[in-house]
């Protein structure tokens, strides 16, 4: 091959996306976190009875979520960026890496709305309603900008309000990124203004958690920006610090005080903690700490396996639980709940269980081949419409 060749191949190479990152670049610690969290999420979800309350701080998981990835999209995507990726690439890997476990969320969360329908309230909405819904959700497009009246942005899956949010700071911090100003003094200023508004909304009596609602619709993006760009200047940190930031008691103690940490956030025992001063400083203090200090732990090799699969069922539970959860709101369900109170815990630990196994196999035999045909495909196409230089 002349050096010409080699040349036109580099430039291919270049083009194409990327399936995942490189093993040497996951943060197996973070991942075990981002399962832990997810769990906590279905706990929220179930009837107060089935789970006594013990994930009363649960819509917090969305910010760590939120802070995470910031830091991984920063980590993974920032200097690719700034070289050779461009915003169309960009945005096609993250609707690839997000879309098709959405998409089923929303199918699943249909289904679910005609089976509640039908049986609950005898057809009580119209068929043309549904498919409305169904319409936005394939836009990933939220009730509040469109005529349809819900109380919800996302009714057929409620927790996919989220992905709107993930999705607009994601294509958000490559545009800055490619202007050339996501400097760190724009970022902070940008948490800054967030954490601002949600200081006024919590003073305001509306609270911590916006964006799942119509009327939290505009705190929402205050919500992602704080959290998602304070987890790009946590890695902008991580990737400055001295060679000797990683001590032998950070390897050993960080990974066990940072999930204790986590999960007492989450659970929240005590009343103090499920307040909104608190949920503040967990968003803007506790949860970036986690992510740094998590970011340089290491796992023991034993628990490689345990924090890969944590890891890899956390996107698939998150986003596909919340059409069977809403089924366990029925009202003879509750009822029976109510009267057994003995065998309902036992009861939701196992379809808790349950549910993150199945996502977890979801995960790894529909959305790893789906998203691998699919950037298969897509880099096809690039490679289609690229003419190589002829020697």
């Amino acid at each position: 091959m002349t050096s010409v060749q080699t040349k036109a191949r580099g430039s291919l190479d270049q083009q194409q996306l990327h399936f995942t990152p490189p093993k040497s670049h996951r943060f197996l610690f973070l991942d075990a976190l981002r399962g832990i969290a997810a769990l906590f999420v279905v706990a929220f979800h179930f009837p107060t009875v089935m789970t006594s309350s013990v994930a009363a701080n649960g819509p917090l998981a969305v910010d760590f979520f939120f802070c995470l990835s910031g830091f991984v999209i920063a980590f993974s995507y920032e200097r690719r960026l700034t070289e050779t990726l461009s915003l169309k690439d960009f945005a096609v890997a993250r609707l690839i890496r997000l879309y098709p476990i959405y998409i089923l969320g929303s199918l699943l969360g249909l289904l679910s709305l005609i089976l509640v329908l039908h049986f609950a309230f005898h057809g009580a909405e119209s068929w043309s309603g549904s498919l409305s819904l169904l319409a936005l959700a394939l836009f990933i497009w939220p009730t509040r900008l469109s005529p349809l009246g819900d109380s919800f942005n996302y009714p057929l899956n409620i927790p996919a309000w989220s992905l709107f949010y993930e999705i607009f700071a994601n294509l958000a911090y490559a545009l800055l990124v490619k202007l050339r100003a996501a400097r760190s003094t724009v970022l902070a200023c940008i948490v800054a203004a967030s954490l601002a508004l949600l200081v006024n909304a919590v003073a305001s009596g509306n609270g911590t958690d916006q964006g799942g609602r119509q009327a939290g619709f505009g705190l929402g993006f205050a919500r992602v920006s704080l959290s998602f760009f304070l987890g790009v200047l946590i890695c902008r940190y991580y990737r400055s610090r001295p060679a000797d930031a990683v001590t032998t008691w950070l390897h050993r103690l960080a990974p066990l005080v940072i999930t204790f940490v986590l999960i007492g956030i989450l659970s929240s025992p005590f009343p103090w903690m499920r307040t909104e001063g608190f949920r503040l400083f967990a968003i803007s203090l506790c949860f970036p700490a986690m992510v740094y200090y998590g970011a340089l732990a290491r796992f023991p090799h034993s628990f490689t396996r345990l924090a890969t699969a944590l890891g890899e069922l956390s996107y698939p539970l998150y986003l596909l639980h919340m059409p069977f959860v809403s089924l366990l709101r029925a009202r003879r369900l509750v009822k029976f709940t109510t009267t057994h109170a003995a065998l309902v815990h036992g009861a939701a630990l196992c379809a808790i269980a349950i549910f993150a196994f199945l996502s977890w196999q979801i995960g790894e035999h529909v959305d790893l081949p789906i998203r691998r045909a699919l950037t298969r495909l897509y880099n096809s196409y690039k490679q289609s419409r690229l003419t190589p230089i002829q020697p």
